[in-house]
């Protein structure tokens, strides 16, 4: 479904805080004023940086359940009204303001316009603006599985707003952590599994630092195994990645495209192509959809808010390309309500700085979190397809047993379900019969707990489900089904399992991933004899699956290996 929703203002003593911007306009804009050039090394004055999380961290992907959104108020709102009581009506609305004169104001508006009060909480602290998507916090789950807030010097000299992350871990009662990388929200998206990216611009303001030095703080304190640091084809003062791209699930990336005629064109082909090209967490390359801005509509700059995204338009010179743009998003995620939202009054969307600078979700702390990694392609024909899922809620609520299942159907007919079997700790099995008659296999994976939260992997289950093709000609094109060219034994092993590598004179990269995605052990191997033996050391792992990559220049293949002890 994709709808408008109009901004409509009624005419109360408040609203003239955003009819008459012009009086009470913010002191700061996005981009740097000249001012704060002369303070440009005072950028994280008051930053604190700590060890990082230790263990296994993963960096929480915007797409994943979230149990609310931080907005900010600073003289004026950044976003029309009616956005923020569309947002209220399924989530909690975590409003910044200066003090309780203008909460009182503030929630006054809010009740008068539609905002649902009973999802809205204020948070008293002082900020210099409103764009809370880039000195907002970062979550990550941790290793003991519970969501934790990572800080970092924000790359503008505003002292307050660089202290709301901390202001945040207090307000949700969750631990801090300081990673010293110069950054911005508006700057990083992640997929939720390990990948990460940005712009250039990282590298840029951060020019102390390697690259090695730049991923390691984002491994360490973020989970970041790929970081993908590129050059922006916007060409603008922002160098944002939200202005022209957005993971809009693990697999699919939405990235803007502009005429042929306009000379950034190459920049955003070579960006696109760039992920088509690109292996996701899934092992295939990336779903690349395309959102047409001939006049720099902001379509990339939208917000994903559970089974809601709100997507930028506008009036003056959107026909018929909001429609295209609505059209995009609905192709790439179906089942998602699809909501495109109008500027009006004082509030502009801009192609630096549309809705999604000015929110930042906050994800679910009790979220029901489901690891899977799926087949894909086509697959020779098997008696059964096996699964391994993992399976871990945040709440650390029991999970209800025969909720636990595989749905499935063969070509387009009916749904049919199997039971997960409990493996070890979060780790769970099931198997997908085979049909002789099938070409495709459509499946997701369906879980609840007792705090009765309720997920499907992938996050829209039916609407949208994993799907792979049967052949019976013995001809097998998922790479991560090949006959593959590395071999791994024994399997289960226990202290020592043995990689022989591939007949292939190439340099190779093996990497070692829990079975939730988290990169473990990573080795280049740039020169090797055939047939190759390498020994892995897994006495001191903890037993369960993992993924063993091995992958050179025209190959990648995956081996799951089960430790047990």
């Amino acid at each position: 479904m994709r709808r408008f929703l109009l901004s409509l203002c009624m005419v109360i003593p408040f609203l003239c805080f955003a009819q008459e911007a012009n009086q009470l306009f913010q002191s700061k804009t996005h981009m740097v004023s000249t001012d704060e050039m002369l303070h440009m090394h005072e950028n994280g004055r008051f930053f604190t940086a700590t060890p990082p999380p230790g263990g296994q961290v993963r960096s929480i992907a915007e797409f994943e359940p979230n149990q609310g959104v931080i907005i900010s108020y600073k003289n004026q709102f950044g976003l029309p009204v009616n956005l923020i009581a569309e947002m209220s009506q399924g989530a909690i609305v975590y409003t910044i303001v200066p003090n309780q004169t203008t909460q009182n104001q503030v929630s006054s508006y809010y009740a008068s316009n539609g905002v649902n009060m009973q999802n809205c909480l204020f948070v008293q602290a002082s900020i210099d603006s409103y764009w809370s998507r880039d000195y907002s916090p970062w979550f990550i789950a941790d290793s003991t599985n519970h969501v934790a807030i990572v800080d970092f010097p924000y790359n503008r000299p505003r002292p307050n707003d660089d202290n709301i992350p901390v202001v945040m871990a207090n307000y949700l009662n969750m631990d801090l952590y300081g990673m010293n990388l110069e950054h911005t929200g508006g700057n990083y998206m992640a997929d939720g599994l390990g990948i990460a990216a940005s712009t250039d611009l990282v590298a840029s303001e951060n020019a102390s630092l390697s690259l090695s030095q730049i991923n390691q703080y984002v491994n360490d304190y973020l989970g970041i195994h790929t970081y993908h640091l590129l050059d922006d084809p916007l060409g603008d003062y922002i160098e944002h990645v939200d202005c022209w791209g957005k993971f809009l699930a693990v697999d699919k990336v939405l990235i803007g495209e502009v005429p042929s005629s306009d000379p950034r064109f190459q920049d955003y082909e070579v960006v696109a192509d760039f992920f088509k090209n690109q292996n996701c967490s899934y092992g295939y390359p990336y779903k690349v959809f395309r959102s047409f801005s001939p006049n720099g509509q902001p379509y990339t700059n939208s917000f994903i808010l559970n089974n809601k995204v709100f997507v930028p338009v506008v009036s003056s010179f959107g026909y018929p390309w909001n429609d295209s743009a609505l059209a995009v998003y609905q192709r790439a995620m179906p089942g998602y309500d699809i909501i495109g939202i109008y500027p009006t009054g004082s509030i502009s969307w801009y192609d630096t700085d549309a809705l999604h600078c000015r929110t930042h979700e906050v994800p679910d702390a009790g979220m029901l979190y489901i690891h899977h990694i799926p087949y894909f392609d086509t697959l020779i024909q098997q008696t059964t397809y096996p699964l391994d899922v993992t399976i871990i809620p945040y709440s650390d609520s029991a999970l209800i047993a025969d909720s636990l299942r595989i749905y499935y159907r063969y070509n387009s007919g009916g749904w049919s379900s199997v039971l997960l079997s409990h493996d070890t700790l979060h780790q769970y099995t099931g198997v997908i019969p085979d049909s002789s008659g099938a070409s495709a296999i459509s499946y997701y994976i369906h879980a609840t707990d007792r705090s009765g939260r309720s997920e499907n992997h992938p996050y829209m289950g039916a609407k949208d489900p994993h799907e792979f093709f049967i052949s019976t000609t013995g001809a097998i094109v998922d790479k991560s089904m090949s006959p593959k060219r590395s071999s791994l034994f024994p399997n289960p092993c226990d202290d020592i399992a043995f990689l022989k590598l591939p007949g292939t004179h190439e340099p190779v990269v093996v990497n070692i991933f829990s079975f939730d995605g988290k990169l473990i052990f990573q080795m280049t191997k740039a020169a090797y004899t055939e047939g190759e033996v390498l020994r892995i050391a897994t006495g001191e792992m903890a037993q369960g699956i993992y993924l063993i990559e091995v992958k050179g220049k025209s190959f990648r293949e995956n081996h799951k290996l089960l430790i047990v002890h």
